[in-house]
This record gives structure tokens, C-alpha cells and sequence, in this order.
């Protein structure tokens, strides 16, 4: 019996030393894992570059007006909008709206430039009826797979009235960009025969 006792005596001694010592350990085992690290989040450390181009009208004595895409940075896919703003010397009532831009000599909405590449956007064109004596410009635009004419003014070119203005916002857009570029012109005949000009506003 007393070795009986003795040995439940020290079953119950390891039993509850076990009890105390078990919550040390498994407190021990959680410092001494390592902390898990954050994963990155890859959309949030991801550089977006701004556009850096330069928008050049064509000058000169040439029918249709152009705006030159000069693209000084890396090579991105661009497209192109036209919002016509207002109109002035003319009856006819604006065009309300916005609409893509035709790359010149390309049917295609975005055009890919590399670093120092340039492509023009068509964005005008004007003939002149001798015979009726009467002058017309187009402003253009890219419908589906082809050009067309968004915007039109008619003058004579016998009387000396004002000539037609527009004034119009060029948007420059790329997916890889954070925002596009955004210029304001002036879209206008020089005199009743021509050329067409475009200016800053």
C-alpha cells in the first residue's frame, strides 16, 4: 500500500507539472516562429509613366491639317479624341460630342510609337469650288474602319464675310499611361482660299 501511494503521489506530480509546463512551451513555440512577411501588393508598387509627347499642327499650303504625335518616351500604344467646343461665323450648328481621330495613312484606332517616333492625326481638310466660288472645310474622324466627316463649314469666297472658327480639345491616350494629354485649339481658314491653321487656345 505505501508503495501504491508512493507511486500515485508521483504520477499526480509529473501529471501536474506537465499541465504547467505545457502552455510555456506551445508560448515558446509561437515566439520563436518567424513572422510572416506581407506579401507586396503588385498593383500598388506598379509604375505607371506619364505621357511625355509633343502635339505639332502641320503648316504650309497643303489642303489638310495634321497634327503631328511626337512621343519622347518609351514606346506605348496611342489613340486619339476630338471634342468639338465651339463655333463661331457660321449658321450651322455645332457638332456636340466626341469622337476618335484617323491616324494618317492608317486605319487602325491606336498606333504603337517607340521613343522619338511620330505619327499625325488627321484632323482637317478644305476644297475650294472655283467655279461657284465658294470654299468648305471638313473636320474629320475615325468611324469603325473609316474616315469620316464629323463637322463641316461652307463660305464664299466672293464676299468679305468672317470666316469659320472652331475651337476644338485634342485628347492623347494610352492604357500605359496614368492620364492623357489635353490640348485646345483653334481650327480656321487663313483667308477664304486657304490654307487651314490651327493654333493653341
Amino acid at each position: 500500500m505505501e508503495a501504491e501511494g508512493k507511486r500515485w503521489f508521483s504520477n499526480s506530480v509529473f501529471c501536474l507539472f506537465c499541465v504547467a509546463y505545457t502552455p510555456s512551451l506551445h508560448k515558446t513555440k509561437t515566439q520563436s516562429q518567424p513572422a510572416k512577411e506581407s506579401v507586396p501588393n503588385l498593383l500598388s508598387t506598379l509604375e505607371v509613366d506619364e505621357l511625355d509627347i509633343d502635339l505639332i499642327p502641320s503648316a504650309g499650303s497643303r489642303p489638310e491639317i495634321v497634327l503631328r504625335v511626337l512621343n519622347h518616351g518609351e514606346r506605348k500604344d496611342f489613340h486619339a479624341q476630338c471634342t468639338l467646343l465651339a463655333l463661331r461665323n457660321s449658321p450651322n450648328e455645332l457638332y456636340h460630342g466626341t469622337f476618335d481621330l484617323k491616324w494618317e495613312h492608317d486605319f487602325n484606332r491606336s498606333v504603337s510609337l517607340g521613343h522619338e517616333d511620330s505619327s499625325n492625326l488627321m484632323i482637317a481638310k478644305m476644297q475650294v469650288d472655283h467655279r461657284n466660288r465658294l470654299a468648305e472645310m471638313e473636320i474629320l474622324g475615325l468611324s469603325g474602319a473609316e474616315a469620316k466627316r464629323f463637322e463641316w463649314s461652307r463660305w464664299s469666297t466672293n464676299l468679305k464675310e468672317k470666316l469659320p472658327e472652331y475651337d476644338l480639345e485634342i485628347t492623347v491616350l494610352s492604357d500605359d499611361a496614368r492620364s492623357p494629354v489635353s490640348t485646345r485649339f483653334t481650327l480656321r481658314p487663313k483667308a477664304w482660299y486657304g490654307p487651314l491653321e490651327m493654333v493653341r487656345i
